[in-house]
């Protein structure tokens, strides 16, 4: 009886590690990449799912910062856009969300989509 306590227990933490393994390796492959001309968004362990926008048709990006991603330091994005629907609307748990923020809207003003060139 001992024994099959012992097992179930092995199992479950098996089970649990697995799961935590499975999320880490997640957030891993989650890629959240800015360039002059657009914005992409590559996720996915066995497959990819990929989202791209233009830096043009981005009209405003709000920063959410819960209380708990103060303190371990992530935040969400949410792109509006000039589009109905898109596939990158919102993105959860971005790390450093004040300096990505504040990188896509130097990359934009860069790019002359809005406001003045910034010199570089």
């Amino acid at each position: 009886m001992a024994v099959q306590v012992a097992w179930s227990f092995l199992i479950v933490a098996v089970l649990l590690l697995g799961h935590a393994a499975w999320g880490w390796l997640a957030v891993l492959r989650d890629r959240f990449v800015i360039t002059n001309m657009r914005v992409f968004r590559v996720h996915g362990v066995l497959s990819q799912s990929l989202a791209t926008m233009p830096l043009s048709r981005i009209l405003d990006i709000s920063v959410k910062k819960p209380l708990h991603g103060r303190v371990l330091g992530f935040g969400h994005f949410c792109f509006e856009s000039a589009a109905q629907e898109q596939g990158l609307r919102d993105i959860r748990y971005v790390g450093r969300p004040d300096e990505r923020d504040l990188a896509i809207q130097r990359v934009v003003q860069r790019s002359g989509l809005r406001g003045p060139r910034v010199p570089n």
